[in-house]
């Protein structure tokens, strides 16, 4: 499977070559349902702490053509969220074999982000048994 896609539309640009930015993307998608299928499908981020919503923010910015996103803080929650409705990005995100092949080329960078996303070194990834046994085929 070839990761190395660059998907333009008129007016936006998103780099869907694998890279530690896109790998930050990844993780943030698999933590606490931040990739919504709703109406209107978004990645977003939210948390306590502002770190997570920058590297986000930065990450989105090196994959994109777009030069900055709002970090909004909710005080009555206490927590900063950001979003991001990049079809093409989500699309490329809900392919599971994606997120593994990001995974394991960038395994630190990866887990380190799923583990600030969830708010500390705990909490698990799915990994669909048979969907391995796949990749372990190939």
């Amino acid at each position: 499977m070839d990761l190395s896609r660059v998907s333009s539309t008129r007016a936006k640009r998103t780099n869907l070559t694998p890279s530690p930015s896109l790998t930050t993307c990844a993780a943030i998608s698999t933590s606490d349902e931040s990739l919504c299928k709703g109406r209107r499908r978004k990645l977003s981020l939210q948390v306590k702490d502002l770190e997570p919503i920058k590297a986000f923010v930065e990450a989105l910015k090196e994959i994109t053509d777009r030069l900055d996103y709002d970090i909004n803080y909710d005080p009555n929650k206490g927590i900063f969220y950001t979003q991001v409705y990049r079809g093409d990005l989500l699309t490329f995100l809900s392919d599971k074999n994606i997120v593994i092949n990001l995974l394991r080329k960038y395994p630190r960078k990866f887990i380190q982000t799923y583990f600030e996303c969830e708010g500390g070194p705990y909490g698990y990834i799915k990994i669909d048994k048979n969907l391995e046994e796949q990749n372990l085929r190939q």
